[in-house]
């Protein structure tokens, strides 16, 4: 009986490919804000009292490793849980063995979709740390830039990201926040 339920929900959600798309897009962008979030996290930014709203909506596209890495977590996603129901439906006494015979009982259903989020959830922490990581890496590495601000006063530093309203910028150990507008000249962070 849990099996249909589950069965029947899944069905109604991904029958509509309106549905799929929007699911995968909402992913996609909580994916873009982790690895924004552990990106500027390692300079000591906290990129959500700085980024607004489209700043998220368009995070999963603003770099092409997180991209990639949305996607192939999508798809790999959608394979598994494809080969799933394919080797339960083609071969159900190796799958039953495999599973320990426990896919007969009431609460396999569940644990295993709760266990197969949790692990997602666990993929995608230790893949924003990874590319956190290699990110502040290839930052360090880079050569400088100068801003140069409306009064023809100049700062340069090494390019740690930008948002809408606000470049970061590393000095030695210092991380500045520049504002886009004319008002504030700079923020200091650390």
């Amino acid at each position: 009986m849990d099996n249909q339920f589950s069965n029947t929900i899944f069905k109604r959600l991904f029958k509509d490919v309106q549905t799929l798309l929007a699911i995968a897009y909402l992913v996609a962008v909580a994916i873009g804000m982790l690895f924004n979030y552990k990106k500027f996290i390692l300079f000591d930014v906290n990129i959500f009292d700085y980024a607004g709203l489209f700043d998220f909506l368009i995070a999963p596209f603003g770099d092409f490793t997180i991209t990639l890495f949305t996607l192939g977590t999508i798809l790999l996603t959608i394979l598994i849980y494809q080969l799933d129901l394919f080797w339960r439906k083609k071969h159900p006494a190796s799958y039953a063995k495999m599973m320990f015979n426990m896919d007969q009982t009431k609460w396999y259903t569940s644990q295993k979709y709760s266990l197969g989020l949790l692990l997602f959830v666990l993929y995608m922490f230790l893949g924003a740390d990874v590319y956190a990581k290699r990110n502040k890496r290839a930052v360090v590495q880079e050569n400088p830039i100068a801003i140069t601000y409306a009064d023809n006063t100049q700062i340069q530093g090494i390019l740690i990201g930008k948002t809408t309203d606000y470049i970061f910028l590393l000095q030695q150990e210092e991380v500045k926040v520049i504002p886009m507008n004319a008002l504030i000249k700079e923020i200091k962070l650390k």
